[in-house]
């Protein structure tokens, strides 16, 4: 699911972990009047893919990552029996890193998040 921020035309995703009776367990607190869209998801490593060339292509020398996935991406990747794909992205760069609960924006809880810090070992680095 997802839900907008403001005025913005941007949608932030929102975990369900489970349907109990005719309610959503979420993957964490929400306003009453908030309104859900149902959103279809992306290729999850499609869209990791292309982040990590981004940020590492940004680099001089990327030497290390440590990376921050939220459980509920995590989740979705081994519903779809994605996760080994996603070990093919970062191989090469030593990686380390856990899974959270998600991140905030202000007073916004998202979810399905893929967040890290990537450190360059070149000059400018």
């Amino acid at each position: 699911l997802g839900i907008q921020h403001g005025a913005t035309e941007l949608y932030y995703n929102r975990t369900v972990m489970r349907v109990v009776g005719t309610s959503l367990l979420m993957g964490g607190a929400m306003e009453e009047g908030t309104v859900l869209t149902v959103m279809s998801p992306s290729d999850l490593v499609e869209h990791a893919r292309r982040g990590m060339v981004q940020i590492h292509g940004a680099c001089e020398r990327p030497i290390g990552q440590v990376l921050f996935d939220c459980g509920g991406r995590m989740g979705l990747m081994r519903e779809v029996n994605q996760t080994s794909e996603l070990a093919r992205i970062v191989a090469g760069i030593p990686t380390a890193g856990f899974t959270t609960y998600g991140e905030f924006f202000g007073p916004l809880l998202l979810n399905h998040t893929l967040a890290g810090i990537i450190f360059d070992g070149g000059k400018g680095g």
